[in-house]
């Protein structure tokens, strides 16, 4: 978003263009709008998001994948 931004592109249509592909998806919509309205308040804790990164990662350990 910032190089789109730095660039001049509309923000509002790169979020419509990533929403309409595959890397569309609830989270994504939701930081777009974010960014779009200038909202830059935080939408989750760090301990959060790193407790919620290390479920993830067991659960993929689990079928015997590696998380990065």
């Amino acid at each position: 978003m910032s190089v789109a931004k730095a660039q001049g592109l509309d923000l509002t249509v790169l979020g419509e263009a990533i929403n309409a592909g595959p890397a569309a998806s609830t989270y994504a919509q939701n930081k777009i709008t974010k960014i779009t309205m200038q909202d830059w308040s935080p939408q989750a804790a760090t301990k959060d998001c790193y407790k919620s990164s290390k479920l993830i990662c067991a659960a993929v350990e689990a079928t015997g994948a590696r998380c990065h």
